[in-house]
């Protein structure tokens, strides 16, 4: 978000510029009342209103992330096994792991439901389960607390 706040301000020096956090749907619904002008958002699972338009910003994969001294390569197998800390299923992106869940046919114990990427990563690093989560974000800053493993072709079933 920095490069692209210092790209924005060296191309409309004059554009007020104020960061509003909140979940995706939320912001979403911002826009769309007229409330802000636009938002960065997960991509929605739903055709948008022909009022608004979407340009796609970055494409990010999905990982598993486990606790740092977690055993066991098999993203499958650590979902199966393993407490799941679960993206929050409301979200855009939690519907996605929801989908990816379903496909592949697992159920996995759900220790906490968070929507919040970075507080999920977070609760892996101090060892309360494995999540799915996008590798986006401030939480990669932190990557060495905790192990990311890829999806492979399963990410395929993320995007």
């Amino acid at each position: 978000m920095p490069q692209v706040l210092l790209r924005l301000r060296r191309q409309a020096p004059d554009l007020e510029t104020q960061i509003v956090p909140g979940v995706s749907f939320n912001l979403l619904n911002q826009v769309e009342a007229g409330n802000i002008d636009l938002a960065v958002v997960i991509k929605p699972d739903f055709v948008l209103t022909k009022d608004l338009y979407s340009e796609p910003l970055l494409r990010e994969p999905f990982v598993l992330v486990t606790p740092a001294d977690m055993k066991g390569d098999d993203p499958l197998a650590l979902l199966r096994d393993a407490p799941f800390i679960r993206y929050d299923r409301t979200s855009f992106g939690g519907r996605m792991v929801s989908q990816f869940l379903r496909q592949q046919r697992l159920a996995p114990k759900i220790a906490l439901e968070i929507d919040e990427i970075d507080a999920i990563v977070r609760m892996v690093q101090h060892n309360l389960g494995v999540a799915l989560v996008p590798l986006a974000g401030q939480w990669r800053e932190r990557a060495d607390c905790v192990r990311v493993i890829p999806l492979g072709q399963s990410a395929d079933l993320l995007s």
